[in-house]
């Protein structure tokens, strides 16, 4: 599903600050790329996808222990932790939409 362009992030570049953007990039009079803040986070997230079910999720990654995967509500940015990923360090987090068998076999 489309649901837009997002970002997340901070001013100050503080973890414990960061918040939801939506990316807008049809506004004329201020250019494309202007962010709109839609709320805090409640920490700090370093990915982002939408899933197969619409839902936008994040990658939390503390100082110590696992990275965690998060739901994002888009009305409000408030993150809820929906439990580790059992890896440190991880950067990244993607949906990735599983390929027909005449996809999967036509492949590069």
């Amino acid at each position: 599903p489309w649901g837009g362009l997002w970002a997340v992030g901070s001013s100050g570049d503080d973890d414990l600050s960061e918040a939801l953007y939506r990316v807008d990039l049809s506004n004329e009079s201020t250019g494309p790329g202007r962010l709109t803040r839609v709320g805090d986070l409640l920490g700090d997230l370093d990915a982002l996808t939408f899933g197969s079910d619409g839902r936008l999720y994040g990658l939390r990654v503390p100082t110590v222990g696992a990275a965690v995967v998060c739901r994002v509500d888009l009305a409000t940015g408030a993150a809820t932790d929906l439990g580790p990923t059992g890896v440190p360090d991880v950067v990244g987090i993607a949906e990735v939409p599983v390929l027909g068998p005449a996809t999967a076999a036509s492949g590069p």
